[in-house]
């Protein structure tokens, strides 16, 4: 009995949301199979006709998931992306709405549905989707989950109604049998009468659940062996390698209201910050330098410091710069917005 094909439809906006999508991505990719998720335009081949091959996966799409995030709309106020026409997030969200493809907002870094009045007349049925809530914090393997399990919900639902698509009628044809009488079928639909559930069902249940069993044996069993040769660095991010360091934090772009707030976020999670300088230097550069000895401080910063930038709503993701000239134990952040 073969697994009907599951196919998901990510829709966002590249400067709005694309760190925090490359991670619902890849969890989604884990549990479906990356050739189960479309994500990227990028993914459109050259010459074909954009419109025409959006509309094509989306009507083999199970479920779409529109990606929420502060910029969905557009950059500034009262300047609508969503107004043109040829803008591809309409195009994606408007063919799942037309088609009536399982449509899921997700909300990331603290966005919220869009009122009625700033959507586009083919998108304003938009607003009435329920959605999920993704924070890019600690709670994102809680709200993936949850998000997978609704997921999860919906394809099942689409199976079933699949499998059990034919009419009273049509289905004793299908299975070689007599047809039903009037009594039988109305029997069937009240719950009068139980129907008995074909061996083969019965036996392809079975085997799915030994296989899963298998499966679940050899991931536990991998997991241990991995924790067994690779066991965890307990002097990574911890208070003591955070309180040891003193980080110089440059900026350009942004206002020193909007850089204090990264500053107390860092502060918050244990870090020495002094303060914040406002710099040209800065321009065009998001990159933490480090003298080489720090690499474990410098990636502990990273990570506190990516958080606190999708915090705040920006989609910006630092890199790593190893700098002899810089001060052993006393990092620096180097961030422009543009």
């Amino acid at each position: 009995m073969s697994t009907p094909r599951v196919q998901i439809t990510i829709s966002y906006r590249r400067e709005d949301s694309e760190a925090i999508t490359g991670r619902i991505f890849d969890r989604l990719a884990t549990h479906y199979g990356r050739e189960a998720v479309f994500r990227d335009i990028d993914s459109i081949p050259a010459s074909v006709n954009f419109r025409e091959y959006l509309n094509d996966v989306l009507e083999h799409s199970d479920i779409v998931l529109a990606i929420v995030g502060p910029r969905w709309i557009g950059a500034r106020r009262g300047q609508s992306r969503l107004a043109d026409e040829n803008d591809f997030v309409r195009i994606e969200v408007e063919a799942a709405l037309r088609k009536r493809v399982p449509l899921i907002p997700v909300f990331v870094m603290k966005a919220r549905m869009p009122q009625r009045d700033q959507l586009p007349e083919s998108l304003k049925n938009f607003a009435d989707h329920n959605g999920i809530q993704v924070d890019a914090g600690q709670d994102f393997d809680m709200h993936m989950s949850r998000l997978i399990t609704a997921m999860d919900r919906i394809l099942e639902q689409k199976i079933v109604a699949s499998t059990h698509g034919t009419t009273a009628e049509e289905r004793p044809k299908a299975e070689g049998k007599r047809p039903a009488s009037e009594a039988q079928r109305k029997g069937e639909e009240t719950g009068l009468i139980t129907r008995q559930e074909p061996e083969h069902l019965k036996l392809g249940r079975t085997w799915i659940l030994i296989v899963t069993a298998i499966g679940a044996l050899i991931l536990i069993s991998g997991l241990a062996l991995y924790i067994f040769f690779h066991p965890p660095q307990t002097d990574a991010c911890n208070p003591g390698v955070k309180g040891s360091a003193t980080v110089y934090f440059q900026f350009a772009g942004f206002t020193a209201d909007e850089a204090d707030k990264v500053r107390e976020f860092l502060s918050k999670r244990g870090w020495k910050m002094p303060g914040q300088e406002l710099t040209k230097n800065a321009m065009n550069t998001n990159v933490i330098r480090f003298y080489p000895k720090d690499k474990k401080t410098a990636e502990c910063l990273k990570a506190d410091a990516d958080a606190a930038l999708q915090t705040q709503g920006y989609s910006i993701t630092l890199t790593l710069e190893p700098n002899p000239n810089v001060k052993e134990g006393i990092p620096e952040i180097w961030i422009y917005q543009r």
